[in-house]
């Protein structure tokens, strides 16, 4: 049956892919930039892996783009620092531009080319992996039967929680995951369901979720201080706001500025453009300094009311100043990071839509994140911790705890891992 799955998409399912992608998506700005992107693709990847040192094992990481990254970031590291060499492919634009931006030394980086049966056979010639490991969902049929037909272990990292409950659902996922060697789990009820799929003689083992590894390894990077800030001050961070957060907890927060005079707010909306124009109109009342500007002066003693972030890269290390975190997107597609905030030691407050995102439910069991439905929920809450900033210090604590007791993945799965190497 899955050789028969497989022999649909080579035949049919993909070219439908690639000709739906052309005529449909190529008008939109970053599908054409990942497209063009590949131009003198196999040049590139013969170019650069020259530069590796032929008796090292290459360990080959698949992500789709720059969250799915940073998410293994230092697991590809733990091989890298254990004599390892490391390639990394990509589908998106945002994987390789933040790849570019980290510029680092002896970690190579591309696109990884369409899915096809002589695309994947050129690839793995050039390549010669000692192992492929996949993270989260961007898995391709042919580039993952061609490592099985290759006898190269093939890994599932950061296995998402699926719902196999039909018998469609279990033809397509029985097809998708049963080529790998091992599949990793990020909770005990998902590798209950990939067991009940695929049978109980397949590698899947639960080590966690690297996430927890990630952001307390980047909050001991560094820290971006604001040093305008006074001991006195409440500063809040609004994180990845999108226009549907703002309407239900714009007035909130407007009113809050008039009636704190010691509060600072931190504004980062999910994409700049019409949103960060939108925002410096609404609070124009309020002076908002861009961060950009501190950036080119340097001059991190700039005194604001409002801070807008119109840069990439830098809300992480900013939640360092503030104690309250709104994390955007519970309005929109879904919540975005809310471990950030928390590893900085704040308080989180999210919208509804945190289903696909089971340390939202645990951090919300614990008291220590909170969930609101409307503009009325959150203005309690926001109150409270506004006028209770012990009392926010005490759950933001919680919250660090709860990350610090989920860590330790990484060296786990990469022992997993170099058992078949």
């Amino acid at each position: 049956m899955n050789f028969l799955c497989l022999m649909f998409y080579r035949i049919l399912f993909n070219p439908v892919f690639v000709f739906m992608l052309l005529l449909f998506f190529l008008p939109v700005k970053k599908v054409r930039q990942t497209l063009f992107a590949r131009k003198g693709l196999w040049k590139r990847f013969q170019k650069k892996i020259a530069h590796f040192e032929n008796h090292k094992p290459l360990i080959w990481f698949h992500v789709s783009s720059a969250g799915e990254y940073l998410q293994v970031k230092y697991l590809i590291f733990e091989f890298y620092n254990n004599n390892y060499s490391v390639f990394i492919t990509m589908t998106s634009i945002s994987g390789f531009s933040w790849l570019e931006r980290e510029s680092i030394p002896g970690f190579e980086f591309d696109f990884l080319p369409m899915d096809f049966t002589y695309n994947v056979h050129r690839l793995f010639k050039i390549l010669k992996p000692s192992a492929l490991v996949v993270v989260k969902t961007d898995i391709w049929p042919n580039l993952i039967y061609g490592a099985k037909q290759r006898n190269i272990p093939r890994f599932l990292v950061c296995a998402p929680d699926r719902n196999f409950s039909s018998f469609g659902k279990r033809l397509f996922y029985s097809f998708i995951y049963s080529n790998f060697s091992g599949i990793f789990p990020i909770s005990e009820s998902s590798k209950k369901k990939y067991i009940d799929l695929l049978g109980s003689t397949k590698l899947i083992e639960t080590i966690g979720d690297s996430k927890f590894d990630l952001v307390m390894e980047r909050q001991s990077e560094k820290k971006i201080t604001l040093t305008s800030l006074k001991p006195d001050d409440v500063c809040i961070t609004l994180g990845s706001i999108w226009p549907q957060d703002m309407s239900v907890i714009g007035d909130s927060i407007q009113q809050a500025l008039k009636e704190f005079p010691n509060l600072k707010m931190i504004i980062a909306p999910h994409e700049t453009g019409k949103s960060l124009q939108s925002l410096l109109l609404e609070y124009a009342a309020y002076n908002p300094v861009l961060y950009s500007d501190i950036l080119k002066s340097g001059d991190y003693s700039k005194k604001f009311k409002v801070l807008l972030i119109d840069t990439v890269g830098d809300l992480f290390f900013l939640y360092a100043n503030s104690i309250i975190t709104y994390v955007g997107g519970g309005f929109s597609t879904g919540i975005h990071n809310i471990l950030e905030p928390m590893a900085m030691n704040n308080v989180v407050i999210f919208g509804p839509r945190h289903d696909k995102f089971p340390e939202a439910n645990e951090l919300m069991d614990r008291d220590c994140a909170f969930s609101i439905k409307n503009a009325e929920e959150f203005r309690v809450i926001f109150w409270k911790f506004l006028t209770n900033s012990l009392n926010a210090q005490k759950k933001a604590g919680a919250g660090r705890q709860y990350i610090q007791e989920n860590t330790g993945s990484t060296v786990k799965l990469f022992h997993q891992i170099q058992r078949f190497l």
